[in-house]
């Protein structure tokens, strides 16, 4: 059974998702406790699951994109929404894809270079026949982390921790 957070994990996990670089004992002297007080806790949210890792954050400009382009789609009744879901998921500019509840199965986002990869997209979309309606909103011109859900500004995740105990 997952134990709820406690003042000091919650602590430790917000100065991680803002550098998951900090050093232990810096979050140690940050915190008033011992480094290996610091390493035994990590080491046991990352057993229990509460931690799954860190990451490198890229920028889309530093990378060369543009922006990114949203579709929600919508997949024929009867059709294998896993299936259609592999399918979109194997497409190398897809970098998030959501099954959604409702009228439509998918929310997916593509980051792209130029416009040009946006209409190559959608042609390549089109071809998956159980999909019956693409729409589309673009996001042009913003540069924006990858992944997005590491670099959360400061405090948005403070519901996170209203568990903490």
């Amino acid at each position: 059974m997952l134990s709820a957070l406690d003042e000091i994990d919650a602590e430790i996990i917000r100065i991680l998702c803002k550098d998951a670089r900090t050093p232990f004992s810096k979050i140690g002297r940050m915190l008033g406790i011992g480094t290996d007080t610091v390493f035994r806790r990590f080491k046991k949210l990352e057993q229990e699951g509460k931690i799954l890792g860190s990451t490198v954050i890229l920028s889309s400009v530093g990378i060369g994109l543009k922006g990114w382009y949203a579709f929600y789609i919508k997949v024929k009744p009867g059709s294998s929404i896993s299936a259609v879901g592999e399918t979109l998921a194997n497409i190398p500019q897809v970098y998030g894809l959501v099954k959604l509840l409702g009228e439509y199965d998918f929310y997916l986002e593509i980051g792209f270079r130029d416009f040009g990869e946006i209409d190559t997209f959608i042609t390549c979309v089109r071809q998956i026949k159980e999909i019956i309606a693409i729409d589309p909103m673009i996001h042009a011109s913003h540069d924006w982390p990858l992944p997005t859900l590491s670099t959360l500004q400061p405090d948005v995740l403070e519901w996170l921790f209203k568990c903490v105990t």
